[in-house]
């Protein structure tokens, strides 16, 4: 009995001596994360005023969520490029009527028109989509080459509930890529043509696509490419809906016949 309890005396001796360790260790720790948590809240409190100011307007952005409608953005970026409506359509190509109406959110623009208005304003698609002001809406600037879920330009096209979102990120790039939802039983229309390529997958549900005189049913996981000058569209004649991931690279528009 007497070697048993003091096997168990050392065993608990042990014990303590092994938490005691444990406790001094991780207290240790503790405190070298608190010294670099102070050292971090200085640094920031150091901070020069210039960086100070940047941070504070970054916060202060609107976001884009709030940003003015497709319609008032046009108007504002026509005005600012001292263009009246008349001198707009002649270098767009748009009419009149179709201006008027966008600026008075009366009317749903297609990509080939929004093209067409921002080349004629000298413009990336994305800043008449989303404008500069204010961009980009995060506390932390994120990459030039990179468009956050949260911050992607939402678009309806049409009458039919066609809708786009914007993929590309923010600025003027060769290569666009977009959302394309299709609602069951409709179709493309205006679509912008040009020298370049045009490709995509289908995401969800069955498309045709139409491209010269060939018309083929994609499902998903189907994907194409094609040259962007021939005579295209894409139709969903089923009864779901169908999303496509549609990447296009086209130089300039060019009016369907």
């Amino acid at each position: 009995m007497e070697v048993e309890n003091s096997a168990q005396a050392q065993g608990r001796h042990e014990n303590r001596h092994s938490m005691g360790a444990f406790s001094a260790e991780y207290v240790r720790i503790l405190k070298i994360a608190m010294d670099r948590i102070n050292r971090m809240q200085t640094k920031t409190k150091d901070a020069s005023p210039a960086r100070k100011s940047a941070v504070q307007r970054r916060r202060a952005a609107p976001s884009s969520r709030n940003a003015p409608p497709l319609g008032a953005r046009l108007r504002d970026l026509r005005r600012a490029a001292d263009l009246s409506l008349v001198q707009l359509a002649d270098k767009s190509g748009v009419s009149v009527g179709m201006i008027s109406q966008i600026e008075r959110s009366l009317s749903n623009p297609s990509v080939r028109t929004l093209e067409r208005l921002r080349e004629a304003l000298g413009i990336p698609l994305t800043t008449l989509l989303e404008g500069d002001e204010g961009y980009p809406v995060v506390n932390e600037m994120p990459p030039e080459f990179v468009r956050r879920v949260k911050d992607r330009p939402h678009f309806s096209v049409g009458k039919g509930g066609l809708q786009k979102e914007l993929l590309s990120p923010h600025g003027d790039y060769d290569i666009k890529f977009m959302l394309i939802s299709f609602p069951p039983h409709t179709k493309s229309v205006d679509i912008l043509t040009g020298p370049g390529e045009k490709a995509g997958v289908v995401l969800e549900g069955e498309i045709d696509l139409t491209v010269g005189e060939s018309t083929e049913r994609l499902g998903v996981g189907d994907s194409f490419q094609f040259n962007s000058l021939l005579l295209h569209w894409v139709e969903n004649a089923c009864e779901k809906p169908a999303q496509v991931l549609w990447i296009m690279n086209t130089k300039s528009s060019v009016v369907h016949l």
